[in-house]
């Protein structure tokens, strides 16, 4: 275990697995899952790469009219337990309203194989 490990399991009690596109790399014009629900989630970074406008939600299908709104190249959110609390491990959905989007999405799991 690396300096940087050991300083994030020291201050979280816990290690972190970080990983990248757990599901999908793209958000489609219909309802689309990026993150699955996970209770041992810690927090989840999104960022849209591509050229449209995207709407996320946690736990039901987003839709322009009750989606978080990520502008394209480079709109991002960041959600961490601490801060957002339960529902950074629910499920997430997105929609691209124009034309699908490539996204990046970075998901901070607990590793629980130690406990």
């Amino acid at each position: 275990m690396g300096a940087l490990d050991e300083l994030i399991t020291r201050e979280l009690g816990v290690r972190v697995d970080p990983q990248l596109d757990p599901l999908v790399t793209q958000i489609e014009t219909t309802n689309t899952q990026f993150l699955r629900n996970n209770p041992d989630r810690l927090g989840f970074l999104l960022v849209n790469l591509g050229s449209y406008p995207i709407f996320i939600r946690p736990g039901s299908d987003a839709t322009a009219t009750n989606g978080m709104r990520l502008d394209p190249t480079g709109g991002n959110v960041f959600f961490w337990w601490r801060e957002d609390l339960q529902i950074v491990g629910w499920n997430w959905n997105s929609i691209a309203t124009t034309g699908a989007s490539a996204i990046f999405v970075l998901d901070l799991i607990a590793d629980t194989r130690e406990r």
